[in-house]
């Protein structure tokens, strides 16, 4: 007896029809949109009016002053950045249940571990429905923001983490992660859970190119792929320059930073000027 095929669910619109099955879930609802919409701006509220972010200008001129003393640089191009919370388009996190649901899910059309992402867990199961980016100006600045704001979190009893995110397509950034306890409505009920709030840390040259490619990658990240690689070899493609324009700019800003750090004088070293042979031939 031949094993009976999965069922198509090749794009958006399938998975939103397939949905109404085996997750019980119409996407198209007013009622689970409009849910959505609340419980994410109940999560930007709190985060807003949490001491964390309500005290966040003074973190970040002491973490400026902090990596002025340790590189002899500028942590972010000009003033300061103001941090301003994003909720994450209803749409979108569609589009991410999708992923998590079907084109990233091994089981399908078994559940993933842990059953499927809906409306009951979103918050729980994805850690980006509330976020916000800052840009640094060189490479190491991500980083040490990073571990900065952990420091500043455990000063305030929250749980925090960040990682590398690094993408063969050429995304590259950190991303910070902090915990608040918020009050949502899950399932009709009030229930008081520990939500994520994202912090993008990037550079200044891989935000110009986010800008520029991600309403692209937003569309291939929705498509499965026979064969995810073969891009690489498509010299004629926007993927293709786009990609490799990203990795190279992230070479480019190492480079940066060895020119910089190259340029700063040891500590303990004789501060006396060298004689300079400023004659050309």
């Amino acid at each position: 007896m031949s094993a009976i095929p999965p069922p198509s669910v090749t794009n958006v619109e399938e998975y939103v029809e397939w949905a109404k099955g085996p997750i019980g879930v119409d996407f198209a609802a007013s009622e689970i949109k409009l849910a959505y919409k609340q419980n994410a701006t109940f999560i930007q509220t709190t985060a807003q009016d949490h001491d964390f972010f309500t005290n966040l200008e003074n973190f970040l001129k002491d973490s400026s002053q902090a990596y002025l003393g340790k590189t002899g640089a500028e942590l972010f191009m000009g003033d300061l950045p103001s941090p301003k919370l994003i909720v994450k388009p209803y749409e979108s996190v569609i589009n991410k249940s999708f992923r998590y649901n079907v084109l990233e899910n091994s089981n399908f059309p078994a559940p993933p571990p842990g059953d499927w992402a809906s409306p009951n867990n979103w918050f729980l199961r994805f850690d980006d429905t509330v976020r916000s980016t800052m840009v640094c100006k060189f490479i190491d600045g991500p980083l040490f923001l990073a571990e900065k704001l952990k420091e500043y979190a455990e000063g305030y009893g929250l749980v925090s983490r960040f990682a590398s995110k690094q993408k063969d397509d050429g995304y590259y950034a950190y991303h910070y992660y902090v915990k608040l306890p918020v009050e949502l409505f899950l399932s009709g009920a009030p229930t008081v859970v520990d939500v994520d709030i994202e912090i993008q840390l990037s550079t200044q040259l891989q935000d110009v190119m986010y800008d520029i490619t991600h309403r692209y990658y937003e569309g291939l990240r929705i498509q499965k792929e026979v064969d995810p690689g073969a891009w690489k070899w498509e010299v004629g493609s926007n993927r293709f320059r786009a990609g490799y324009l990203s990795h190279t700019l992230h070479l480019l800003e190492g480079i940066i930073l060895e020119l910089r750090n190259g340029d700063r004088p040891a500590v303990g070293a004789d501060e006396a000027t060298p004689e300079v042979d400023d004659e050309r031939t």
